[in-house]
């Protein structure tokens, strides 16, 4: 038995300045964001912030187009630089989450969110990766290799869940890691990948993924799982009202 003493023995960690998340990655296109995210960072201080659609269409970076009869593709960095570097002046750098799949690279129509992020697998792995690694090449290229070996590279979002990955299919959910990390890998062998994203109540996933990455020998330079502060969802016309869970509901998820 382990017994763990009431009263306190330091000071409390500030583990949860760490990373903060938000909505979908191009709302800091908007002056309102930036300027909430300054008040965020003034009263705060996150050091990490995370958000959705990275590759999704809303930030215009895989782009496809035919020429001469062949299926070619362009990479277009415009609103990715914007976007950090508003992030990186108010001081907080990017958690980078890989996802949503482009719409024209995607092998399905399954979308999440009224902005519609493609949760399915890539048609084609070759042009999936190809597109990871130009991506980070133009971040190293733009900000550094050593600055970007401080942004941990996170393997999409809570696979675990069909809202986010098509069917929840674990195995189809490896198979996107291992190509993909193994493509960061090739940018930068210092970059961080990890994985496998999950949200609360799905740690039956950690087992596996941690087995097949050790088989496969595909790298693993951190293990994420998500918590959240929220309570039940409260549906009223129009939308939705997220409500609050007592702070301490927190801790009963570690």
């Amino acid at each position: 038995m382990i017994h763990v003493p009431a009263e306190p023995d330091g000071p409390l960690s500030d583990a949860w300045r760490h990373c903060v998340g938000t909505g979908r990655l191009d709302l800091a296109l908007r002056r309102d964001y930036q300027d909430s995210l300054a008040l965020l960072q003034r009263d705060i201080g996150f050091r990490y912030l995370r958000g959705h659609g990275l590759l999704s269409d809303g930030m215009g970076i895989h782009r496809t187009y035919e020429w001469q009869g062949a299926r070619r593709t362009h990479h277009s960095f415009t609103y990715l630089d914007q976007v950090l570097d508003a992030c990186l002046g108010l001081g907080v750098r990017p958690f980078l989450e890989l996802g949503f799949m482009p719409a024209a690279l995607a092998s399905g129509r399954q979308t999440v969110f009224w902005w519609k992020g493609n949760i399915t697998p890539p048609a084609d792995e070759k042009e999936w990766t190809d597109l990871v690694r130009a991506v980070l090449t133009h971040l190293i290229d733009r900000y550094g290799a050593e600055e970007v070996r401080t942004w941990p590279v996170e393997v999409w979002n809570e696979p675990n869940l069909p809202d986010f990955w098509l069917n929840a299919d674990q195995a189809a959910y490896h198979r996107l890691y291992e190509v993909t990390a193994h493509a960061v890998k090739e940018v930068d062998d210092r970059l961080r990948v990890g994985g496998p994203a999950i949200s609360p109540g799905a740690d039956e996933w950690l087992v596996p993924f941690a087995e097949f990455s050790e088989r496969r020998g595909v790298p693993v330079d951190f293990v994420s799982r998500h918590a959240y502060t929220s309570g039940p969802a409260r549906h009223v016309p129009f939308g939705v009202h997220q409500t609050l869970a007592p702070a301490a509901d927190l801790l009963t998820q570690f």
